[in-house]
C-alpha cells in the first residue's frame, strides 16, 4: 500500500498537471478562437481570406519562433515561474486585439498570444517528466492534449452560441479576465519538481556549457528534424480544416448556419481527446511508436478525402468523419514521447520546444497559404464577404490536407523507432 505521503505527492502530481493542462486548454481556445468570429473579424478590419489567414497565423509565428528558447528556460528555471508569467501574457495579448480597430496593433495583440501559448504545453509535458513516472508518459502527453482539447471543444462552441448575443470584443474582454485568473492559479498550484529533484530551479541550473551541447545534441539529430516535420504536416487536419477553412466549407457543403458547423467542425477536437490518450497507451504498451504514428496520418488521409470528394453524404455521416478524424489523428501525438526518447535526457524540454518549432512552422504557413489560394480561385469577387466564397474553391484548397498528409507518412519512413525507451537505454544510443 501507499504511504500517506506517497498518496500526498501522488495527488499533487495529478492536482499540478490539472492546472497546467487548464491552462493549455486556454491557450488552444485562444488558438481556434477566430473560427468562431470570422464574419466579424473581415469586417471589423477589412480583411479577405489571404489576411484573415495571415491575421490567424501570427499566433503560430510567435508561439513557433519561441519554442526552443522556451525548451531552454523550462530546463533552467522549471515551469511554474514561466507558465504563470505565460498565461498573464496570454490575457494581456487577447484584451489588446478585444480594444483596437488597428489591423496592425490586431496583429500585436494576437504575437503576444502566441507568445504566451508557447510555454504551455512544454511547461505541462516538463510537469509530466518531473512529477510522474517514465512509464506513464506517451499516455500522459495524450491525456494532457486530451484535456486541452476538450477546454477547447467546449469554448469554441460556447463562443460561437454566444456570438448571437454579444459581440465578439465582449467575448475577448471575457477571455482576457480568464486568463489572469488562470495565471494566478498556475502560481498557487503549480511546483517544479518533489522535493529533492530540484535540479530546474534557478539556484540549481546547468551550467550553460551543458545547456549549449543539450541544444547542440538536440539539432543536429536528423531524427528531431523528421519527427518535428511530420508532426506539422500530420496537424493539419485541426490547424487548416477545424481551427480555420473547414467551418466555411461546411456551412455550404451541409447548408447549415455558422453555429451548426463550428460545432460540427469542433468534432474533430472531441475525437482527438479520446484518441491521444488512447494511442498514448497503446503505444506504451506494445512499446512501439512508428506504428501508431503511421495511424496519425493513414487514416485521416482516407477519411479526408472520402469526406471532400464523396457527393452526397447524410449529416450524422459528417459529423461521424469529422470525429473519425480527429480521433486517428491523436495517434500522431506520441510524436512527442518519440522525439523526447530520440534525444539525450539532459536535454527533454529542448527536444520538446525544438520538435514544437518545426511542429508548428508547417501550420503557420499552411494557414496563410490556402487563405491565398481560396482569395485566387475566388478572384474578383469581394473577399470580405465570405459568403460570396464557391464551394469548389474551398473542397480544392482543402484537398491540400491529405496531400501533405501523404508527405508526413513518406517521411516516417526514415524516423527510428525508440521502442519507448530513452536514448541512453537503447543499444543505438
Amino acid at each position: 500500500m501507499k504511504s500517506s505521503t506517497e498518496k500526498s505527492s501522488s495527488c499533487r502530481a495529478w492536482a499540478l498537471w490539472g492546472v497546467a493542462s487548464l491552462f493549455f486548454g486556454y491557450e488552444f481556445l485562444l488558438r481556434v478562437s477566430p473560427t468562431a468570429m470570422q464574419p466579424e473579424l473581415r469586417q471589423a478590419f477589412l480583411v479577405g481570406s489571404g489576411g484573415l489567414g495571415f491575421l490567424s497565423s501570427l499566433y503560430y509565428w510567435a508561439y513557433t519562433v519561441l519554442q526552443l528558447p522556451v525548451g531552454v528556460l523550462m530546463d533552467r528555471y522549471g515551469p511554474r515561474l514561466l507558465l504563470t508569467f505565460a498565461a498573464g501574457i496570454c490575457g494581456t495579448g487577447t484584451f489588446i486585439f478585444a480594444t483596437t480597430d488597428s489591423l496592425l496593433i490586431a496583429g500585436i495583440g494576437r504575437l503576444l498570444v502566441g507568445a504566451g501559448s508557447a510555454f504551455a504545453l512544454i511547461g505541462a509535458l516538463k510537469l509530466v517528466g518531473e512529477w510522474f513516472p517514465e512509464s506513464r508518459y506517451g499516455f500522459l502527453t495524450g491525456l494532457t492534449i486530451a484535456l486541452g482539447t476538450i477546454w477547447a471543444t467546449t469554448g469554441e462552441a460556447l463562443l460561437s452560441y454566444q456570438m448571437e448575443y454579444l459581440d465578439w470584443r465582449t467575448l475577448l474582454y471575457i477571455l482576457a479576465l480568464i486568463g489572469g485568473g488562470i495565471a494566478l492559479l498556475l502560481w498557487i498550484v503549480v511546483r517544479d519538481a518533489p522535493e529533492g529533484r530540484r535540479h530546474s530551479s534557478p539556484h540549481s541550473s546547468r551550467e550553460k556549457g551543458e545547456i549549449l551541447s543539450g541544444i547542440k545534441a538536440v539539432v543536429s539529430n536528423r531524427q528531431s528534424w523528421l519527427i518535428g516535420a511530420y508532426g506539422g504536416l500530420a496537424y493539419l487536419p485541426l490547424a487548416c480544416f477545424a481551427e480555420l477553412w473547414g467551418v466555411p466549407y461546411l456551412m455550404k457543403s451541409c447548408a447549415c448556419l455558422r453555429p451548426q458547423a463550428v460545432t460540427m467542425a469542433s468534432m474533430i477536437f472531441v475525437g482527438i481527446a479520446l484518441g491521444a490518450p488512447f494511442f498514448g497507451w497503446v503505444s506504451d504498451k506494445i512499446r512501439r511508436r512508428k506504428p501508431v504514428l503511421y495511424i496519425g496520418v493513414g487514416v485521416p488521409l482516407l477519411i479526408l478525402l472520402y469526406l471532400l470528394m464523396a457527393p452526397y453524404k447524410p449529416l450524422w455521416i459528417v459529423w461521424f468523419l469529422i470525429f473519425s478524424v480527429g480521433f486517428f489523428s491523436g495517434g500522431h501525438i506520441t510524436e512527442f514521447a518519440i522525439v523526447r526518447e530520440a534525444n539525450p535526457t539532459k536535454a527533454a524540454a529542448v527536444s520538446a520546444g525544438f520538435g514544437n518549432t518545426i511542429f508548428m512552422l508547417i501550420p503557420t504557413v499552411s494557414q496563410w497559404l490556402m487563405g491565398c489560394v481560396l482569395d485566387y480561385l475566388n478572384f474578383g469577387i469581394d473577399t470580405t464577404d465570405e459568403s460570396a466564397f464557391t464551394f469548389t474553391s474551398f473542397k480544392l484548397s482543402l484537398l491540400l490536407i491529405p496531400a501533405l498528409l501523404f508527405v508526413a507518412g513518406f517521411l516516417l519512413l526514415f524516423v527510428k523507432e525508440t521502442y519507448a525507451l530513452r536514448k541512453e537505454d537503447r543499444s543505438d544510443g
